[in-house]
C-alpha cells in the first residue's frame, strides 16, 4: 500500500511541476518590449466571477486575471499570449514558442485581494479553491501593467504545491 501511495504522491509531484514549468516558459517567451506599444483586444472572457463586486478603477485588472484563468483552464495558449505580451514582438515570440494550445488545467480561484499601486499597475491575489490548495499555501499573485490601455500579467507567481 505505501509503495501505491508513493507513486501516486510522485505522479501529482511530477505534474504539479511539469504545468509551473510550462508556465513559467510561457510567461519567460512572452515578457519584454516597449511599454507604449499599441495592442489588439485580447479574446476570451471578458467577465467573470471573479470580478463579482469588485467597482472602480480595480474591476479592470481582475477581469484581465479572469480571462488568463479561463485561458490557462482551457489550454488556450493564443489568449494567454495575448493578456502576458506586451507588443508585437513579443507575442509573436511566445505564439511561436508554444503555439495556439496548452494542455488544459482545470483550476478555479477566489478573488482575495487587489490593489492598485498607481492608475496603471495592480497586483491581484487569487486562492485557489479547486483543487484546494493546503492550508497556508501563498495565493497566485499576478503583477498587472496597463500597457496601451489593455491590462497585461507582468509577472504570474504561482505557488509549489
Amino acid at each position: 500500500m505505501r509503495g501505491a501511495r508513493s507513486e501516486t504522491n510522485r505522479r501529482r509531484g511530477l505534474a504539479a511541476v511539469a504545468s509551473l514549468l510550462a508556465l513559467v516558459f510561457v510567461l519567460t517567451a512572452c515578457g519584454g518590449g516597449d511599454d507604449t506599444a499599441k495592442q489588439e483586444p485580447s479574446t476570451g472572457a471578458s467577465t467573470g466571477s471573479l470580478a463579482d463586486g469588485v467597482t472602480g478603477p480595480e474591476r479592470a485588472p481582475v477581469l484581465a486575471v479572469q480571462e488568463y484563468a479561463t485561458a490557462r483552464s482551457t489550454g488556450d495558449g493564443r489568449t494567454i499570449c495575448g493578456l502576458t505580451s506586451v507588443d508585437d514582438k513579443a507575442l509573436a515570440s511566445c505564439l511561436n514558442q508554444i503555439g495556439a494550445g496548452l494542455p488544459p488545467t482545470p483550476l478555479e480561484y477566489e478573488l482575495k485581494d487587489v490593489s492598485l499601486s498607481d492608475p496603471n499597475d495592480a497586483t491581484v491575489l487569487l486562492t485557489q479553491t479547486k483543487p484546494k490548495q493546503p492550508k497556508g499555501t501563498p495565493p497566485t499573485k499576478f503583477i498587472m501593467r496597463r500597457v496601451g490601455g489593455e491590462w497585461k500579467a507582468i509577472t504570474v507567481s504561482i505557488p509549489a504545491s
